[in-house]
């Protein structure tokens, strides 16, 4: 039996998911076009956070954290599929915006810090889902490590980094980084 499109295709595909606790999506990054209406590009960051609520099967039982959050385009999306939001960014004039359009979208279940990936400390119970999009990359490598460990711990047993980003490689001479995660 083929399922096209619709809720049960969408389970049917978190249910899988769930089964092999692995979340992996490739994706290729469209790039705004200077020459299209600013209507086409905000049907892209649209459908790009759409894709990403599916990806990670978000429920409305769930929190969730989103690093990099910026105009907060995806926190917004994500607050009307799940119970809690919490959105950071290290730009305090991104979370005023971003606090301004979900107050104006009138969505109320999002908590905005200015914080990012090594700053930011969580006051609640470990979340279930933690979303970063194209953040990661102005970390230099050394700091990775430590900010993806910072965000194994926030995350409750089972829970579901997803991560889209950029990747760049630069040498580290004379340096040894070892790391277990747990």
């Amino acid at each position: 039996m083929t399922l096209k499109g619709g809720k049960d295709e969408i389970n049917l595909k978190c249910n899988i998911m769930k089964q092999f606790k692995l979340v992996r999506t490739i994706r290729i990054f469209q790039m705004f076009n200077p020459t299209m209406r600013i209507w086409q590009n905000l049907e892209i960051l649209k459908k790009e956070a759409t894709d990403i609520i599916e990806a990670i099967c978000l429920g409305e039982k769930q929190s969730l954290l989103e690093i990099g959050t910026g105009t907060g385009n995806f926190a917004i999306e994500a607050a009307k599929h799940c119970n809690k939001v919490y959105a950071i960014d290290v730009s305090s004039a991104m979370i005023a915006y971003a606090k301004q359009k979900a107050q104006t979208a009138g969505i109320s279940n999002i908590s905005f810090f200015q914080a990012g990936f090594l700053s930011y400390e969580h006051n609640g119970f470990p979340l279930d889902i933690i979303v970063s999009n194209l953040a990661l990359h102005h970390l230099p490598d050394f700091w990775k490590m430590i900010a993806l460990k910072r965000i194994y711990k926030l995350l409750k047993n089972g829970g579901i980094f997803y991560l889209g980003d950029v990747v760049f490689h630069s040498q580290l001479k004379n340096m040894t980084i070892k790391s277990t995660i747990g």
